[in-house]
């Protein structure tokens, strides 16, 4: 879900603000192929979902930095700001289980 309102607001941006659009859905997939490769390969997964959890903060800061850039509006970023918090949330609790998981083997 992410993804796509992130795809809906990049649409709306100017063509001088092609460079921000373009970055921020970039790094939209490769967080969401990061969490897909976590998912899929226990190995190396806490790697892949503390990989996924830098790429999540770098977003969210580039989109604050649209918002202070009045490239986004402070409205739109209201919308999906919610969502970078659950995401956040799950990597993390996600990130806690599996480390702990591990320890215990």
């Amino acid at each position: 879900m992410l993804l796509s309102d992130i795809c809906t607001l990049t649409s709306q941006f100017n063509k001088t603000d092609r460079l921000f659009s373009e970055e921020l859905r970039s790094l939209g997939l490769k967080l969401m192929s990061l969490i897909y490769v976590a998912n899929h390969q226990r190995r190396e997964s806490v790697a892949q979902m503390r990989q996924a959890l830098e790429v999540l903060t770098y977003q969210r800061m580039l989109c604050r930095i649209c918002v202070h850039q009045r490239v986004m509006s402070k409205k739109h970023y209201a919308q999906i700001a919610p969502r970078y918090d659950t995401i956040g949330r799950m990597l993390s609790g996600w990130i806690r289980v599996t480390e702990k998981e591990q320890k215990d083997k």
